[in-house]
């Protein structure tokens, strides 16, 4: 059996970013390396109800999922049903849920960065990627080189 290619980041570089401007590269490296590649569209995303409901969709969460922050960071620190050697989360169009709802906009992004820390803590490479109108105005840090 062919092992997977090496993904570009280490465990350590674990975190949220400015997505890329052009993600296909890294979602193959992504893909190549055996990584979970997820997208969260927040397109039609203005209220919390929205957001949980499509993270429950797009990262298969249990049926049992309850709906509220704490499952939310409970099950992105346990993703036992999708084994990986790491997980890239890519967050698209952002922007008006970010400006409709910023106080749940701003706890959506803190647990995704407490998701970061625990696989980071246990080897595994966890990375939140926000494209433009995602970030708005705020400023992240770039993906290292």
């Amino acid at each position: 059996m062919k092992a997977p290619a090496p993904f570009p980041f280490a465990p350590a570089q674990s975190g949220v970013y400015a997505a890329p401007a052009a993600p296909a590269a890294l979602h193959a490296a992504a893909r190549a390396a055996g990584f979970a590649w997820f997208e969260l569209d927040l397109q039609e995303v203005r209220t919390k109800p929205e957001l949980l409901a499509l993270c429950q969709k797009v990262f298969d969460l249990p049926s049992m999922f309850g709906h509220n922050w704490d499952a939310l960071a409970d099950n992105l620190g346990d993703l036992s049903w999708r084994p990986a050697p790491g997980y890239v989360v890519l967050v698209r169009h952002g922007g008006a849920f970010a400006r409709s709802s910023p106080a749940d906009f701003a706890t959506a992004l803190e647990i995704l960065a407490a998701a970061a820390t625990y696989w980071a803590d246990r080897r595994k490479v966890f990375l939140a990627l926000l494209d433009d109108d995602t970030r708005g105005a705020r400023e992240f840090r770039a993906l290292p080189r």
